[in-house]
């Protein structure tokens, strides 16, 4: 509702200035992706498949690795 009343409030200076298309883009880009990202953080399609002591394991290897000079 937000968008479209700014939409229509300022379609008359964006009509008047031959500048049109940038919010309307948002809006219809917001209307799909918004929905989309929220389904797939909540699937769980975006989240860390490895455990908290493997990506811990992994940094200490990495630390390991950088003090002896090996990268």
């Amino acid at each position: 509702m937000t968008s479209l009343a700014f939409i229509l409030g300022v379609l008359p200076l964006a009509i008047s200035t031959g500048v049109m298309g940038g919010m309307i883009a948002a809006t219809f880009l917001a209307i799909f992706f918004v929905p989309m990202f929220f389904k797939l953080i909540s699937d769980g399609h975006l989240t860390e498949k490895r455990s908290t002591a493997e990506i811990r394991r992994e940094i200490d290897e990495a630390a390991k690795k950088r003090e002896a000079g090996i990268e």
